[in-house]
């Protein structure tokens, strides 16, 4: 049986912002924990690919990637 109240959530990907938007990806830390990192959009490469920056390194990223929480 469905749950009519249940609200169908749309998962944000890296692709679906804007460049200069602020968000949270998910991550692991030198110990394995999982943690959550904010990041900036710096550019679209081509080819489904986005330039991410996070604490001063940029990582090339999938456009599918997920997005946890968006800021701005």
């Amino acid at each position: 049986m469905l749950n009519k109240n249940k609200i169908n959530k749309k998962v944000m990907k890296i692709k679906d912002l804007k460049v200069g938007q602020v968000f949270q990806l998910e991550g692991l830390d030198v110990n394995g924990n999982t943690v959550y990192a904010d990041c900036t959009l710096r550019a679209y490469t081509g080819m489904n690919k986005y330039a991410v920056e996070s604490d001063g390194i940029t990582i090339l990223y999938d456009g599918e990637e997920e997005v946890h929480q968006v800021y701005k």
